[in-house]
């Protein structure tokens, strides 16, 4: 199991009400395969970098057709002039 961020502990209190535990789901986190630094360090590439991970995103989606599919967007605006398309 990763370190339990912020997100991953709202999550487990939602998910113990439906006496679901996170080991029991999968989660997928899309933007660690984009760091700030490489962002940064490849503002020109950062679009398409986007577009690839989503499209990566709906290939998972249409070939394990899970069940169910959670959303979360968890985003510091202090962060905005990296990730400008989130807003």
């Amino acid at each position: 199991m990763v370190a339990k961020t912020k997100t991953l502990l709202w999550l487990e209190v939602q998910l113990q009400r439906l006496e679901i535990k996170l080991e029991d789901i999968i989660i997928v986190d899309l933007f660690p395969m984009l760091t700030v630094q490489w962002v940064k360090s490849h503002p020109d590439e950062r679009k398409k970098a986007i577009d690839e991970i989503f499209a990566l995103t709906l290939d998972f989606i249409y070939t394990f057709k899970p069940p169910v599919i959670l959303s979360c967007q968890c985003v510091n605006f202090q962060g905005a002039n990296v990730w400008p398309s989130l807003k």
